[in-house]
């Protein structure tokens, strides 16, 4: 065989590397339940410390005789501390990737959450009083055992 038969032939070979590595990567691989569990919790655990660290710093007191916080001024510390980060959360749990076979469990929690996100934003203060605009995603993640995701 020649020099042409010889590139010829790796230049099928390459072609073929690039038409298989072109495939997949693009947020739809799998990984086990045990290594999405074990990833999302981590990436839960660290979204819920920034944010508890970002809620502390701005949770003091407001100067005496400012008449405290205004609910729009709450509404906001709410939106900027929570709504952005807890989307940039959702955002990592997906690219972890799918857990086999457990798609649609994953899916629906991914779905739970951004409703409970939706709810925030359509009443911001309604989140400073507890987790109920989150309770089916907490009901998901605790089934699935995302005990770092549930708020």
């Amino acid at each position: 065989m020649g020099r042409r038969g010889i590139a010829a032939i790796l230049a099928v070979i390459l072609a073929a590397a690039l038409l298989v590595g072109g495939c997949g990567g693009s947020g739809t691989e799998t990984v086990t339940k045990a290594q999405f569990t074990k990833q999302a919790n981590a990436i839960c655990e660290k979204g819920d410390k920034e944010r508890k660290a970002k809620f502390k710093a701005v949770n003091v007191p407001k100067p005496e005789g400012s008449g405290g916080w205004t609910n729009p001024e709450m509404e906001k510390v709410v939106l900027d501390i929570f709504v952005g980060p807890y989307n940039e959360m959702i955002d990592e749990l997906k690219d972890v990737g799918l857990p086999e076979g457990e798609e649609e469990k994953a899916e629906a929690i991914f779905e739970a959450m951004e409703d409970g996100v939706e709810k925030v934003e359509n009443d911001p203060i309604a989140a400073l009083s507890g987790t109920e605009l989150f309770k089916e995603a907490n009901k998901l993640n605790i089934e699935y055992g995302l005990t770092g995701c549930v708020l």
